[in-house]
């Protein structure tokens, strides 16, 4: 790729997972930048291969004057994006059962005009 790649929540699970493809590719020049704030996380990252790890979000680049880039941390949604099952099997069964009356419905018309 050439150059630095930088990786944000790296010691995730998606961002470990993201360093470790890279690894595949030869790529070891990489910054993660995240907080080691579970067991979890440096076990993740502790197989894989970077130049750094920092966890105060703060990055230096080209030399210049160091900026300091607060991230914050997720917090779940008060509508979770989860689609409600029930519901969409229930839709599903009368669309269908919908669909079934218009065919028959369709067919009966045909036969009696035959």
């Amino acid at each position: 790729m050439g150059g630095m790649i930088i990786v944000t929540g790296g010691t995730g699970f998606i961002g470990s997972a993201t360093v470790w493809a890279l690894n595949k590719r030869g790529e070891k020049d990489i910054l993660i930048v995240d907080f080691l704030d579970h067991p979890e996380k440096e076990h993740n990252v502790g197989p894989l291969q970077y130049e750094k790890l920092i966890g105060e979000y703060q990055l230096v680049v080209d030399n210049k004057t160091p900026m300091l880039i607060i991230v914050e941390k997720a917090k779940p949604a008060p509508r979770p994006d989860k689609p409600k099952r029930m519901q969409i099997m229930i839709a599903t069964a009368v669309l269908s059962s919908l669909f079934a009356l218009l065919a028959a419905l369709a067919a009966e018309r045909r036969k009696n005009t035959v």
